[in-house]
């Protein structure tokens, strides 16, 4: 088959990876004799324009990036059908495989992969970029352990209009921000806090929010609190434990402003080293102080949330609201923020008196006044707090891509909302999500009103799978066919294995997904062409014997094993079908050849594998390396896989015995860590094998009946 070129220069190698709507393969770009990896549009995204512009939009996005800790995109084109992505190929692991193979990391190791990944953050979002699905799987790691962030496929450009696209929420839940859960506006904030979830499972092992549903996992970063992550490990520092859990607030606000201040905090955690346990890092105004020098920050109560009708609500960033309680009158709740559970609250205020009169009499009039107005006015507002009850009100969010069962409880049981459901076919939509909403975002139910929303809810694909059919009836297949919705169209052609009549095979495959009324051609035998003759004996002929012999009866032999030792000729052991058996010309015939062994006992044999890498190899090496062995054994299904630890440069060489079977074969893997090093290796047995010699041919050579062990070749 010839090789996939695209534009005359990329040669597509091998796959590396499959992402969620896009193909990576390692490739080679001709014009500059490099690696290189090419990132392709899978075939069900390539006709979607939505697709189509997030691929595009994602190499102009990291095309205008430059940095060492981001994989680099070279070019972007269009051939042969395929949209593609020319990127830096990076040989490695993820992140995510990574903590899989070893559990929680070191905190040093665990500090500078966050430093790297922040770092890549922020150039991206100095640049005007953000990521949107920040989480390890994105997360590559390199064999010399520079971290790379990568996946930029919903990656948008900021700015103030900045939303989820079309409304839809992208990225993975687990490591999903609350504003992007929600279909709200971003900003660099949204990466930050899914770094933070990151940083979080690579100390303790976990992430902070998981459940049994999609669903329910965004409720819990929209609602819970997560456990800190000091308590699932005791070693972990407490200040690493405030950055984690700062970079978590489920306000955007309550978190670092920038990537750069998370990094100032991390490095000054590592700087600490082994020093005073008791400093803390915290920001007042803007400053780090010292354990000695922070203040206790009161927690904040709802007299503490205020609104001056002139100035609005006055907040500083540290969590302190100022307050002017000399012109409040009275604190009332008057809304609900249904994402934070914080209760928002105002004050009414008064203007101050402007002017001093020296009137004594006049003075004592507006003091009567004064106080009449404000027994009124207290009055009016304690009875229609009594008679009109504060009406409470609901905002209408976002419901696309959640369960209805579960949103329809909800709304219903906790707010009265009236739900309505229509029912509608969706070939990518999963049966029981809602899929559209009448009533937009934002929009206001009051409560005593009859609010009604009606949500288009998926029942699935109006697809049908086509049924098992080869080696049935025709008859009986076509009136399967038909009862299930589909067309069926007979193709008949000859077939010397199968009788006429019977089904051969059928198009679209058994077990396929097709539409309602979708034609499916059903392939029927006519029987064979050919006349019938018999099967002649073949035993005990070489295989050229075999062949010449089968030609007279107009039969075709094939090969299904033949054994192979140096200076001996493998004679047929095995024919199927039988001498003597019926069967039609053109027809094959399938041998086994072995060889007579004469008496020959042949045992299993070891040759040496030596693990000796170049000096050029060595400097991209970190020790201590584990070394990986896949053993694959021509005498026994499946592998088997054995390891060791080389500590330093003074256990180079490290070798190793590799078991040969007799007459059989061995096929070698070895890996660094998770990663293949070179091509794997096949040791044959008659390539190592030395016959034991009779004593009186070699006197005093390797004892009579031993398998002689060469000196088998050294493997860089």
């Amino acid at each position: 088959m010839d090789p996939v070129i695209l534009n005359n220069r990329y040669e597509l190698l091998s796959r590396m990876g499959t992402g969620g709507m896009a193909y990576v393969y390692k490739a080679k770009d001709k014009a500059l004799n490099r690696t290189v990896a090419v990132k392709t549009l899978k075939d069900e995204y390539a006709q979607d324009k939505d697709f189509i512009k997030r691929f595009k939009d994602e190499a102009l996005s990291v095309a205008k990036l430059s940095h060492e800790n981001i994989v680099n995109v070279y070019d972007v084109g269009y051939d042969n059908n395929l949209n593609y992505i020319v990127m830096e190929c990076v040989e490695g692991t993820t992140l995510s495989s990574y903590m899989e193979s070893i559990g929680p990391l070191d905190i040093k190791e665990s500090i500078d992969i966050s430093l790297q990944i922040f770092a890549a953050l922020e150039h991206a979002h100095t640049n005007g970029i953000i990521h949107r699905d920040i989480k390890p799987q994105n997360i590559l790691i390199s064999k010399n352990g520079k971290i790379k962030v990568t996946d930029f496929g919903i990656a948008k450009a900021i700015n103030a209009q900045t939303l989820t696209t079309d409304n839809k929420t992208f990225g993975s839940v687990h490591y999903i921000s609350p504003e992007q859960a929600k279909g709200g506006f971003l900003n660099s904030s949204t990466d930050l806090y899914s770094t933070g979830i990151v940083m979080y499972e690579m100390l303790t092992g976990k992430v902070p929010f998981d459940a049994d549903t999609p669903i329910a996992i965004v409720m819990k970063h929209l609602q819970d609190d997560p456990v800190p992550p000091m308590e699932l490990r005791e070693d972990i520092p407490e200040e690493l434990n405030r950055i984690i859990l700062k970079s978590i607030h489920k306000k955007p606000s309550d978190r670092y402003e920038t990537a750069a201040d998370v990094m100032i905090d991390l490095k000054n955690l590592e700087n600490m080293g082994n020093g005073r346990t008791d400093l803390t890092l915290d920001f007042i105004d803007g400053e780090v102080v010292n354990q000695e020098d922070t203040m206790a920050i009161p927690s904040v109560t709802e007299d503490d949330l205020f609104l001056d009708e002139e100035q609005g609500i006055v907040k500083s960033n540290t969590g302190w609201v100022k307050r002017n309680t000399g012109n409040i009158k009275e604190q009332k709740q008057i809304n609900f923020d249904s994402e934070y559970n914080v209760p928002l609250v105002y004050a009414r205020g008064r203007k101050k008196k402007e002017k001093k009169y020296f009137l004594t009499t006049l003075v004592a009039i507006l003091i009567v006044l004064s106080l009449a107005t404000v027994f009124v006015v207290y009055a009016i507002d304690e009875l229609a707090k009594v008679v009109v009850p504060e009406i409470k009100e609901y905002e209408v969010l976002n419901y696309v891509t959640y369960e209805y069962d579960e949103i329809k409880k909800k709304l219903e049981d906790d707010f009265g909302i009236i739900v309505l459901m229509k029912e509608a076919y969706s070939d990518e939509t999963p049966a029981g999500i809602i899929m559209d909403q009448d009533v937009e975002q934002g929009r206001i139910f009051k409560e005593g009103a009859t609010n009604t929303i009606t949500f288009t809810v998926s029942i699935g694909s109006n697809y049908v799978s086509v049924p098992e059919c080869a080696g049935k009836d025709y008859r009986v297949v076509e009136k399967e066919i038909i009862n299930i919705g589909l067309i069926p169209e007979k193709i008949e052609q000859y077939s010397m294995d199968i009788e006429a009549g019977i089904v051969i095979s059928v198009s679209p495959f058994e077990n396929t997904q097709v539409k309602y009324g979708e034609t499916i051609r059903i392939y029927v035998s006519m029987g064979s062409q050919y006349e019938r003759t018999s099967v002649p004996d073949l035993m005990g002929l070489t295989k050229e014997q075999a062949a010449a012999r089968l030609a007279e009866y107009n039969l075709v032999m094939n090969v299904m094993s033949e054994e192979e030792i140096p200076d001996k000729t493998p004679i047929i052991t095995y024919q199927y079908p039988e001498a003597g058996s019926g069967i039609y010309e053109h027809s094959t015939v399938d041998v086994k050849l072995t060889v007579d062994t004469e008496g020959v006992i042949y045992e299993d044999i070891y040759a040496k594998y030596v693990f000796d890498p170049t000096i050029a190899e060595i400097s991209n090496m970190q020790f201590p390396l584990t070394l990986r062995f896949k053993l694959e054994f021509s005498d026994q299904s499946g592998s088997s896989q054995t390891s060791a630890n080389v500590a330093d440069l003074s256990n180079l060489p490290y070798e190793r015995d590799i078991r040969i079977p007799a007459k059989g074969e061995t096929k070698l893997t070895v890996f660094i860590g998770s990663v293949p090093y070179k091509d794997p290796i096949v040791y044959k047995y008659f390539d190592y094998y030395v016959p034991t010699p009779s004593p009186s041919d070699q006197p005093g050579d390797t004892p009579e009946g031993e398998p002689g062990l060469p000196d088998a070749p050294v493997e860089p």
